[in-house]
């Protein structure tokens, strides 16, 4: 606003609609800008189309990248969440009226029944997603650095340990830098460039490499 006052809503959404529920604004105007560029953008391959972003942005190429594997060949998220916070039992929230809270996740408010409802801890929770081999997903590279202060690298390992169960194909970089210095995403575009992957199309999947 003119005011310098602003509206976080995490690529997904905000609470206070008049249930207090979450309605996932975020992630339906981003599906209603991807059908007008499907529409409208001829010099696009959409079958390669990938997603990339950071800090927050990284945090959204999960939440709405890896839901949706029929739009994205892969997404290169730099510096992501892959659950609900950096404060271990509690969730970031995007309020409306209050801008950006933290609750505990047994508080968590639900998403609105037009979303599917259920708490939105569970739908933030991205490494239970991924783990769960019913769900296709994109193939993922990312980022990160052990002393970041935006996300746990704990979460970081437990992903590492959900992709792998899973059988999925994946590719992760780190070092010992802080948010600033851990966005390192050429260390996995170098081996895995924007192209690489498309719709539709298999690869081979080495593991414990």
């Amino acid at each position: 606003y003119p005011s310098a006052i602003r509206r976080e809503s995490m690529w997904m959404g905000f609470k206070n609609i008049p249930d207090g529920t979450i309605r996932l604004i975020t992630e339906l105007r981003l599906d209603a800008m991807m059908a007008w560029v499907a529409d409208n953008i001829t010099t696009i391959t959409p079958a390669k189309t990938c997603l990339t972003g950071g800090s927050m942005g990284g945090w959204g190429s999960i939440t709405y990248g890896l839901r949706r594997p029929s739009k994205f060949a892969a997404i290169y998220p730099d510096r992501p969440r892959w659950r609900y916070g950096y404060t271990a039992n509690n969730i970031a929230v995007a309020d409306y009226n209050a801008g950006l809270t933290s609750v505990a996740v047994a508080s968590a408010p639900n998403l609105s029944p037009d979303d599917g409802g259920g708490s939105v801890a569970a739908y933030m929770d991205m490494i239970t997603y991924a783990g769960n081999v019913s769900n296709d997903i994109p193939w993922v590279g990312w980022c990160i650095g052990r002393n970041d202060g935006y996300a746990t690298f704990a979460d970081q390992l437990a992903a590492v340990a959900a992709l792998r169960a899973a059988k999925r194909g994946f590719a992760f970089a780190w070092n010992d830098g802080n948010h600033t210095t851990g966005s390192i995403i050429s260390e996995i575009t170098q081996s895995y460039p924007f192209g690489t992957f498309e719709i539709g199309k298999g690869y081979p999947l080495f593991t414990n490499h």
